[in-house]
């Protein structure tokens, strides 16, 4: 594909495997496949897959709006799995690019590593009653939810 024909982030990541001197080919087939990652980067005897996912840029909604920002790195996420199911011979790789999204919190650690491990969740020590509390407080766990990463468990909603 020629150069023009990359997303942005495509042409970051590419700029990036090149000022590191990484070998690399861009949507390199694979016998016995029938999808191509994006980039293919082979370093010693080791080859690495990478599949860039962009947001591009939205326009902000009028007036008030709440904003839930798992859904836009869960679909990417999901889409990425899609694309590697069938190399699990390699080590495949994500590659997040957020051209402008406002809804894409892509730099934001807490929200990937909500999304990879389970989103933050806050735990309240909770007494209802009248007087002391005779025994300890009950702990009620607000918003946890399993990650796109981990196997699914029970959730621990109360």
């Amino acid at each position: 594909m020629p150069q023009g024909n990359r997303t942005e982030g495509e042409r970051r990541f590419e700029a990036y495997v090149k000022a590191m001197g990484y070998p690399f080919e861009f949507e390199k087939p694979y016998p016995g496949k029938s999808k191509k990652p994006d980039y293919s980067v082979t370093l010693g005897s080791a080859t690495y897959l990478f599949d860039v996912k962009d947001a591009d840029a939205d326009m902000m909604r009028p007036g008030f709006f709440q904003l839930n920002p798992h859904p836009e790195i869960i679909e990417r996420i999901k889409a990425g799995q899609k694309k590697f199911k069938e190399f699990r011979e390699f080590p495949c790789c994500i590659v997040l690019q957020n051209n402008g999204s406002i809804s894409a919190m892509f730099e934001e650690p807490s929200v990937v590593l909500g999304t990879m491990y389970g989103r933050i969740a806050l735990c309240v020590p909770l007494y209802v009653g009248d007087g002391p509390p005779t025994k300890p407080a009950t702990t009620g766990y607000v918003g946890v939810h399993a990650g796109c990463m981990v196997p699914a468990e029970p959730q621990h909603e109360n």
